[in-house]
């Protein structure tokens, strides 16, 4: 795990709606289910909005209730757009897959109250081990 602050770059700058090269919290994370590595997680964090995340222990945490316990945000909507990929060889090992096995890539801006951009997530899952379940409605 690697959690640490540093400069926005000007894509995360305009999605966070902070200054470029304001201070963020840059949190990677390698999950998993019973010993096995399902997920690789990188989130951004403006760190005016969650100062407390540069030295939370994240270890076993979920990172929402974090937020809420540590610094009082609620995590009210996200926007989430999934794709296929393949693992480089850098993701391969991290997973315990192959280099080029399927990997599934999230890519996340979450809301708090009044719309205000909380955080970038950018996860990537492996392919054998990650299901997306939906129930879809259709307007009238």
């Amino acid at each position: 795990m690697r959690q640490e602050v540093r400069p926005a770059t000007f894509e995360e700058a305009e999605k966070l709606r902070i200054a470029p090269a304001s201070a963020v919290i840059q949190i990677d994370r390698l999950r998993g289910m019973d010993g096995t590595p399902v997920c690789f997680d990188v989130v951004v964090i403006a760190e005016s909005r969650a100062p407390e995340l540069a030295s939370a222990n994240l270890n076993d945490a979920a990172l929402y209730e974090t937020l809420r316990t540590e610094s009082g945000i609620m995590i009210h909507r996200s926007a989430y757009s999934l794709i296929a990929a393949t693992a480089d060889s850098v993701l391969a090992p991290l997973l315990g897959i192959a280099t080029g096995a399927p990997v599934l890539v999230g890519q996340e801006i979450a809301y708090g109250t009044g719309g205000i951009p909380i955080l970038l997530g950018l996860n990537k899952y492996r392919g054998d081990a990650y299901r997306f379940e939906a129930d879809l409605y259709r307007r009238a």
